[in-house]
């Protein structure tokens, strides 16, 4: 029983500290985006100035890729409203968005009711 609860603590402790490390590793925006406003982008016909608007502010540039004088693909990363980890990620080429990328983890804890 008590090597049962070591494991526990060891492996819990474990998770709280990757879920803090990815925390940190989020892109630092100046605002969260909430999984209704994602919902609301279309691609392949906004721009990123439209992205931006939809959700509020700038994303962090992550990526930068230029393909001679006529391509330019270009990655910014938001921050997700949830706990522990949120991050929505949007692939502009020539300033449209043409994909998409989220990753949504929640942690909830529920007491049951009698």
């Amino acid at each position: 029983m008590r090597r049962q609860l070591i494991a526990l603590v060891t492996v819990l402790g474990l998770s709280m500290g990757a879920l803090a490390v990815g925390r940190v590793l989020l892109p630092g925006s100046l605002c969260t985006v909430t999984e209704a406003q994602l919902d609301g982008l279309v691609l392949e016909t906004m721009s990123y100035e439209d992205v931006k608007s939809a959700l509020g502010c700038d994303g962090v540039l992550v990526a930068r890729q230029d393909y001679g004088d006529s391509i330019r693909v270009e990655d910014y990363a938001w921050r997700g409203d949830t706990w522990p980890y949120g991050r929505f990620q949007g692939t502009f080429i020539n300033q449209k968005m043409h994909a998409t990328s989220k990753t949504w983890f929640k942690f909830t804890i529920a007491a049951n009711k009698p």
